[in-house]
């Protein structure tokens, strides 16, 4: 598998692989290259699109644009792992936005206390959670039947059954932005042009340092 943070990871075989499969998908039509992740989610809402590689919040992005009906919307989209490669399997990563509290803070009393009222409290979940484009509470099992109930969607047991199994823990830690970052540019750049691919390797390469 492609990982660019090991030792001369941007430059190995698997790696060019991705970048030259990322190439292929732009000319060939499957991707609009250029455009952010949030520009497709009402093109998706106006049938423009035909998949869409998003977070579990989708289906309350999509029916703010579209307003449509819960049952109408699982009768028209689907949700579902990521297509797989040579090895067979589904990947994908967790891309949510996180509640963390830092190890310095002198309000950590605090911090603690308003993330579990958020992660966990009823009132909470169902109001800003749930309400506020639908998405996905961390909790293993909702705290009340009615709430249960409310989570019991197509949308959310694919993501809860089929999808996170496949999660990768991404490496975090204090090289990973400026190295998403070169990262990042030398998939654009791999979409968007016709630099050899080897160039593009070896550039990420030296950007991140290694």
């Amino acid at each position: 598998d492609a990982d660019p943070f090991a030792k001369n990871g941007a430059t190995s075989d698997a790696m060019k692989k991705y970048l030259s499969w990322m190439r292929d998908l732009a000319k060939k039509g499957y991707i609009d290259p250029g455009r952010k992740i949030g520009e497709f989610r009402p093109l998706i809402a106006q049938d423009k699109v035909a998949f869409l590689w998003d977070q579990v919040l989708l289906q309350g992005v999509i029916q703010s644009t579209n307003k449509m009906a819960d049952a109408d919307f699982y009768k028209h989209y689907g949700v579902t792992t990521q297509p797989v490669g040579a090895s067979g399997k589904a990947y994908s990563f967790e891309g949510g936005h996180q509640l963390v509290m830092f190890s310095d803070s002198k309000r950590q009393k605090a911090a603690w206390k308003f993330i579990k009222y958020l992660a966990t409290s009823p009132y909470a979940i169902e109001h800003y959670t749930l309400s506020y484009e639908a998405s996905l509470t961390p909790l293993k099992k909702a705290p009340s039947d009615a709430l249960a109930k409310k989570l019991d969607t197509p949308v959310f047991n694919a993501f809860s059954d089929n999808i996170m199994p496949t999660v990768t823990a991404v490496p975090y830690g204090p090289k990973f932005a400026p190295g998403a970052t070169a990262i990042m540019a030398g998939v654009q750049q791999a979409v968007t042009g016709d630099t050899p691919i080897d160039q593009i390797a070896a550039s990420i390469q030296q950007n991140l340092g290694d």
